[in-house]
């Protein structure tokens, strides 16, 4: 499994036999920025992300767990389950305001739900 967001966009990337060219292009942004992306040189959006996802025809899920995800142990009472364990890293932008406060908890509270 990949370590890192930069070296899973490449896998996937590859594994959709696209150039960073083609990504870029698709993405509307510039190759360099790409680039530093999947060198893992600058944090990406979030909405990119959901573009690769879309690109790649795949979920966030996949995209930032490509390859085997970690596995834990659950124990209940008469079972044990397998559990993915999951991490999101995610920048959030603020402006001091109330209003963009509350769309990104807003946001966030969406992707807890997804994840």
């Amino acid at each position: 499994m990949a370590d890192d967001l930069g070296e899973k966009l490449k896998a996937v990337r590859v594994r959709n036999k696209m150039t960073q060219e083609q990504v870029a292009d698709r993405l509307g942004i510039s190759l360099s920025s790409y680039q530093r992306y999947e060198s893992s040189k600058s944090s990406i959006d979030f909405q990119l992300i959901v573009k690769l996802a879309r690109l790649y025809n795949i979920t966030l899920d996949e995209l930032y767990h490509y390859g085997d995800p970690a596995k834990s142990i659950v124990e209940d009472t008469s079972q044990s389950y397998m559990r993915s364990q999951k991490r999101i890293d995610i920048v959030v932008q603020l402006d001091g305001s109330e209003n963009t406060l509350n769309l990104w908890v807003e946001k966030l509270k969406a992707i807890n739900q997804i994840l």
